[in-house]
Formats: structure tokens, C-alpha cells, sequence
């Protein structure tokens, strides 16, 4: 005899469908908690910049940035740690990066700490049950500064890029410069010496040129001369004197003319003979 089934126990289809079910609505809780992690993610960035890097100088929110991030990581590190969970507002670091500055006070209420009174002394107390805030918004910090930090990385290398480049022109100039300086002295010392080597050459022709004008001059003399043939046993004697040898000149022929004449001493005078 055929067994019946049993309408109360669910079927295989039945079970399948239940299945995929819960896998749908885990996906669509999955796709929930993702939506609302990216809109904290994002609340944070817009309460960092431009909330607090906007209406504040960039040092100033900066340091605001880092101070409040401290904070978070004193939480994150020792949870249980009470001693963290107060922030005394009189604090003067906490009054100048914190209290003072615009947009701090609004970060540090989404990242989960309340404004109370205990004793008539302000805090901001943690509400430790919002320690998923504060590790979500402590990342966006931490992004936020490294985002920086590059920045300035990046912008200082391009900084010392730019001197190195400023000075690597400077130096090309001042190399060129060195090297006209050079190159003209080196210019100006072979002109000189061109110079000097004419001048040198130009002396020893104008020598050379009195020398042979000296040599010619001393020919021309030597050429020109007028000869005095003396008996040398009257010049012992002293009849001849000193002014009788001058100017003699044997003349074609045979004939000899002189400028002066010959005389013993104590002959008479010569005569001048009168022109008729």
C-alpha cells in the first residue's frame, strides 16, 4: 500500500524558498548597513572639510584634527578605560583645539561624546555605546590627516624641485659667465702677445734696418775716403803737420787735387793766383 505524506513537514521546495528568503533579506540588512556606514562615512568627511578646514586656518585645523584623533585613539586603545571617557573643557589645549575652533565641537558630538556638568565643572563624556561611531569617524580623521600629509609632501617636493631647478639655472649661468670670462681672457692674453710678438718683430727689422744703414754709411765712407800719401821720414821730422793730410783726391789722369796743400814747415804760404 502506497505511504502518504505528511502535510504538516515542509516540502523541498518549501525549504528552499525559506532559504532563499533569508539569504534575501540578510543581503538587503547587509545593503542597509552598508548604506548607512557610507552616510557616516560621509557625514564625517563633510564635518571635517569643509566644516572644521574651511571657516579655520589650515594650522589651526590641523592641529584640531590631530588633537581630537588623540583622543579617539586613547578610546579605541583602552575601552574600558574610564579615565578617557572626560574631556575637561577648561583644559587649555582642549579650549584652543577643541572649544575654540569652529566645527570641532559639532565632530566631536557625532563621534559619540555629550556635553554634561559634574561639580559645576563642563566635560564632553563618551557614551561608550556609540563606539562604532567613534572608530568610523577616528578613520576618516586618520584619512583626512595622511591626505594631507601627502599634500604637503608633494607640494614640498615640488618646492625643492623648483630651487634645485632655480639653482641648477643659476649655476648654468654663472658656469657661462665663467667660461666668457675665461674665454675673453684667454682672448685678450694671446692679442697681447700678438702684440708683443710684432712689437718684437717690428724692433729687430728697425735694428736689422740700422745696422745695414750703418754698414751702407760705413761703405759709402770707406768708398769715398781721399787718400794722403806722406813720406814718413818727413812726418818724423815734423814737416808735415796735422791739418796738410786732409783732402786729397787723385783725379783721372793722374792728377791730384787737395782741399788743402801740402807744405813743409817754414815754406811760405801758397799763393792765390788773381783771376784776370
Amino acid at each position: 500500500m502506497a505511504s502518504q505524506s505528511n502535510p504538516s513537514q515542509p516540502t523541498g521546495g518549501a525549504i528552499e524558498a525559506a532559504e532563499r528568503r533569508r539569504r534575501e533579506a540578510a543581503q538587503q540588512t547587509t545593503l542597509a548597513q552598508d548604506r548607512a556606514e557610507h552616510e557616516r562615512r560621509q557625514l564625517f568627511r563633510r564635518l571635517i572639510d569643509p566644516g572644521i578646514m574651511r571657516p579655520n586656518s589650515q594650522p589651526q585645523a590641523l592641529e584640531s584634527l590631530r588633537t581630537i584623533n588623540r583622543l579617539c585613539q586613547n578610546i579605541l586603545n583602552e575601552p574600558e578605560n574610564t579615565k578617557f571617557h572626560r574631556i575637561k573643557t577648561t583644559n587649555t589645549k582642549i579650549q584652543k583645539d577643541v572649544v575654540t575652533p569652529k566645527g570641532t565641537v559639532e565632530l566631536l558630538r557625532e563621534l559619540g561624546f555629550r556635553p554634561e556638568v559634574e561639580d559645576f565643572q563642563p566635560y564632553y563624556i563618551f557614551n561608550l555605546s556609540r563606539l562604532t561611531d567613534l572608530r568610523t569617524g577616528s578613520k576618516i580623521i586618520n584619512d583626512a590627516l595622511q591626505l594631507h600629509t601627502e599634500k604637503e609632501e608633494r607640494t614640498a617636493a615640488a618646492r625643492q624641485a623648483e630651487k634645485e631647478a632655480r639653482e641648477q639655472a643659476a649655476e648654468k649661468v654663472k658656469l657661462a659667465y665663467m667660461d666668457d670670462r675665461r674665454a675673453k681672457s684667454e682672448l685678450d692674453e694671446r692679442e697681447r702677445q700678438r702684440r708683443e710678438a710684432l712689437a718684437a718683430l717690428a724692433a729687430r727689422k728697425a735694428e736689422q734696418e740700422r745696422q745695414e744703414a750703418e754698414r751702407q754709411e760705413a761703405e759709402r765712407q770707406a768708398a769715398g775716403a781721399p787718400t794722403v800719401e806722406v813720406d814718413s821720414a818727413e812726418e818724423a821730422r815734423g814737416d808735415i803737420t796735422p791739418s796738410t793730410r786732409t783732402s786729397s783726391r787723385t783725379m783721372p789722369g793722374g792728377q791730384t787735387l787737395s782741399s788743402h796743400t801740402l807744405r813743409h814747415r817754414g815754406s811760405p804760404p801758397p799763393y792765390e793766383e788773381d783771376d784776370d
